[in-house]
């Protein structure tokens, strides 16, 4: 067989799994090539444009509880005494570390007031089932909710690490306030706010410590929220962290 020669460059050329033949690209390889499983009611939980990867990962395993806790390891050391890091207490899992440890909870019930679901137990599986209440939306407090649930997820499963592997221990208070700094960073730095927010230049990091704005500055709305709020009376600012100026955040949607 002679096979005709024609001056056209030559093509790749992909067959996809309905037998239609398009051009190739990695894309349409990797949807072809890929298995599926069913979506999980959490997924927006987990994975959100806003999220951090590192966050987003920690919070995938212990959602599957698949983090290697001690309860896990017993299993494969049957004869070895484990105890919690945090608390030096029984040994840990997924629901001791996330937030039922004495060390978790103190800095969870410091954080939780801040959220949506303020008012239910210190059982992870809970707070996950809350946040899959509200809708996955661009909404801002569904955002931040999210973000704070993984950040506090991720630095006590690091706070664990560190006092088993590195010897280096932190109390809950300083866990707290690494926390609420991501947080901080995290929210000021969104492309959202930086045209149309900014940080109390007043803030040190504690609460209540956001003092008023200017009385002829930018009307202020109030979300009354410890974690990004301005007051609609410029004079004042209750117990928050953040400071937002804008005409209205009411219905405000990260990009």
């Amino acid at each position: 067989m002679v096979l005709a020669l024609c001056d056209r460059d030559d093509e790749f050329r992909w067959m996809t799994n309905e037998g239609k033949v398009v051009d190739y690209s990695t894309k349409q390889a990797w949807r072809d090539l890929r298995s599926y499983g069913l979506t999980v009611s959490w997924h927006y939980v987990v994975w959100f444009p806003q999220a951090n990867p590192k966050h987003a990962f920690i919070m995938w395993l212990a959602i599957q509880n698949r983090l290697a806790t001690q309860d896990r390891m017993q299993v494969w050391y049957p004869n070895k005494v484990f105890k919690c890091a945090l608390c030096d207490g029984v040994n840990d899992s997924v629901e001791h570390l996330l937030f039922q440890c004495v060390y978790a909870a103190k800095v969870w019930n410091k954080l939780k007031k801040m959220l949506l679901c303020r008012g239910i137990p210190n059982k992870f599986q809970d707070v996950v089932e809350c946040l899959m209440v509200y809708p996955s939306s661009k909404q801002v407090w569904s955002v931040v909710n999210r973000l704070m649930v993984a950040a506090a997820s991720y630095f006590l499963w690091q706070e664990r690490n560190w006092r088993l592997f590195k010897q280096r221990k932190r109390s809950a208070e300083e866990l707290y306030t690494t926390v609420m700094d991501y947080m901080k960073v995290k929210v000021s730095n969104h492309q959202m706010l930086l045209g149309n927010w900014q940080i109390c230049g007043n803030w040190n990091g504690k609460m209540g410590s956001c003092i008023k704005g200017e009385k002829d500055g930018p009307n202020l709305a109030c979300w009354s929220h410890p974690l990004v709020c301005a007051c609609s009376d410029s004079t004042y600012v209750r117990d928050h962290v953040l400071c937002a100026m804008m005409p209205k955040l009411d219905g405000a949607k990260i990009d």
